[in-house]
């Protein structure tokens, strides 16, 4: 007896269908399903805001969660009561892994999150009041508003730019290239302020460079205030790298010192430069009491030994000026470092 022929007719099942309707439909930006399973609803607690908020015991299941999974991605837990929530991850070297979450509003204060890595999540205008967020992971992290009051915040890992600046250099609209800097100036002082009332006088310094950086990036591009900006930037860092000081003094030393050699200043009647009809050794000592008439030209000591000639003589005033002027600021620098 001949097989019956296959039924061509039906039509083939629906993937839907197939798939555990026990599992939550949520899918990441990869294309891939949660695990997560669920009882009635299209998406599970996690990946629906509106199921988290009426949880009752939202802390106490986020705490358990954690430990099942290997990391919790996507997560909607905007205006979340998580108030003294454990997520410290004992006896692991890493933490627990929260990221590109939503905890817009959220409260997490007087929370542990020891290690957390929250890179990419959202804690815009979150409340951290009091946390332990020592050594976590902050990075791509939205921190516009962020309350961060008594925060322990040694050893966070913030990145190397906040979420609003490294979106400012992306884009090419300028309105929103303005109010992106803004609110990246906003960020950073809000860091800065949050470190210095801490005591970390180092991190905080950072943070108000990074924070003047976005101020200069909001005034006109060809405008005097954005040069001066800049130029005290590239010499100071504004007023947090006294080391920058320290290499434009040396360099400006040695420029004149070489201006000082090809022009010639006069020692004892005698003219001292470059010849190059002399030997190499000759010349060497010539720009060795070039480099010694600098010195003292440049910290205004000015014992008479040597003299400018001619033209010279305007290179040594406006060394003089520039030495001062540099010697004054770094004074400045210093004691502002030193007092906090």
């Amino acid at each position: 007896m001949l097989p019956k022929p296959t039924d061509t007719t039906k039509p083939f099942p629906d993937i839907a269908s197939v798939a555990n309707p026990r599992s939550c439909q949520f899918r990441y930006p990869d294309s891939t399903l949660c695990s997560n399973e669920i009882e009635e609803d299209e998406f599970c607690k996690w990946h629906d805001n509106e199921q988290a908020l009426i949880d009752p015991a939202l802390k106490l299941n986020l705490q358990a969660h954690a430990k099942k999974v290997s990391v919790m991605r996507n997560y909607q837990l905007a205006s979340a009561d998580l108030s003294g929530i454990d997520l410290i991850k004992h006896g692991d070297r890493n933490g627990y892994r929260l990221i590109n979450s939503d905890l817009y509003r959220a409260n997490m204060s007087y929370s542990h999150l020891f290690k957390l890595d929250l890179s990419g999540s959202s804690l815009m205008k979150a409340n951290l009041k009091g946390a332990n967020l020592n050594h976590a992971v902050l990075k791509n992290t939205n921190l516009l508003g962020t309350r961060f009051e008594n925060t322990s915040l040694d050893g966070v890992v913030w990145g190397d730019k906040v979420l609003q600046e490294s979106r400012a250099e992306l884009t090419t609209d300028k309105d929103e290239k303005q109010q992106l800097y803004h609110e990246a100036e906003d960020v950073y002082r809000n860091l800065r302020i949050a470190h210095d009332n801490q005591g970390y006088s180092h991190t905080a310094g950072i943070f108000f460079r990074r924070e003047m950086i976005m101020r200069r990036h909001q005034l006109p591009l060809l405008s005097f205030k954005r040069l001066a900006s800049k130029l005290i930037d590239m010499f100071t860092g504004y007023g947090e790298q006294p080391a920058k000081i320290i290499v434009f003094s040396i360099s400006t030393i040695l420029l004149f010192a070489f201006m000082y050699a090809i022009m010639g200043v006069s020692a004892s009647n005698e003219v001292i430069q470059f010849d190059l009809q002399a030997d190499a050794s000759s010349n060497a000592i010539s720009f060795l009491n070039c480099l010694y008439y600098s010195v003292v030209t440049f910290t205004t000591l000015g014992y008479g030994d040597i003299v400018p000639l001619a033209f010279t003589r305007f290179l040594a005033a406006s060394e003089a000026f520039i030495g001062a002027f540099a010697m004054a600021l770094f004074v400045v620098i210093v004691a502002k470092k030193t007092s906090r």
